[in-house]
């Protein structure tokens, strides 16, 4: 084996034994909040886009294949009941309050936007993603790999779609969570739902990687509804969360 897998290897082991007794799931330590109470607001005016990674030019929005828009009353009533039904200081340590428009709550810590179709060359084309979110508190990647939080944008979840499933799996990111499919068991235990796509996708060695959960909503074939319908974080996904927030 060479020089640098062991090394590899050893700093993730260094991770886990920080934390003996998680059970579950994939998470960027470096980008987890450093409280458990979050509070997120609706996009209602478009100079707010300024306090993201994405700016307000047309161009950065057509690199990333979506239009920025705000939520309706029906669907920020969606996004908030699925998520304090689902994120509570009991189940999971980690929890959102606010929900209001970003002009009654301009110091919120996340902003939540709606992400509409492009204009293609004959038709609109629907975004690449049906949602999308920052990695803990803004975790962004260096040079060398590595995941670190990022203060000069604000946090964001952008959603194209409002199945249930789909808004908790992206809160989930929120709270620092990575996919559970780019697990390293994955293609062993579960090679149906490992890809060579998947695999591409930024994996650390600073990631605290352990048990493989099939059951995980941060799994695409959980969300994409080929295990089992329900939008439920998964028990070791509330497990890790509760290690993680349970004391903050």
């Amino acid at each position: 084996m060479k020089k640098s897998s062991l090394k590899n290897i050893f700093s993730v082991l260094v991770l886990c034994s920080q934390i003996p007794t998680l059970q579950a799931t994939i998470y960027e330590p470096a980008t987890v909040w450093d409280k458990s109470t979050l509070t997120v607001c609706f996009l209602d005016e478009q100079h707010q886009l300024e306090q993201t990674r994405f700016g307000t030019t047309d161009e950065e929005f057509k690199k990333n294949g979506f239009a920025p828009t705000f939520n309706s009353s029906e669907e920020k009533e969606i996004i908030k009941t699925t998520i304090n039904n689902t994120f509570t200081k009991e189940t999971t340590g980690i929890h959102f309050n606010g929900w209001k428009n970003c002009s009654e709550e301009a110091t919120a810590d996340v902003l939540i936007m709606k992400a509409e179709k492009v204009k293609g060359f004959i038709f609109k084309k629907r975004p690449p993603f049906k949602g999308y979110a920052s990695i803990g508190e803004n975790g962004a990647v260096t040079s060398e790999g590595r995941f670190v939080k990022s203060y000069q944008t604000k946090p964001f979840v952008i959603l194209y779609t409002f199945d249930p499933a789909i808004i908790v799996h992206e809160f989930g990111h929120l709270a620092g969570l990575r996919h559970e499919h780019v697990h390293p068991e994955a293609k062993k235990v579960d090679s149906s739902c490992y890809s060579a796509l998947y695999s591409k996708e930024i994996t650390t060695e600073y990631s605290v990687v352990t048990e493989y959960d099939r059951a995980s909503i941060m799994n695409y074939c959980r969300i994409n509804n080929k295990y089992n319908k329900s939008s439920a974080l998964s028990s070791k996904d509330r497990e890790t969360l509760l290690k993680i927030y349970g004391k903050k």
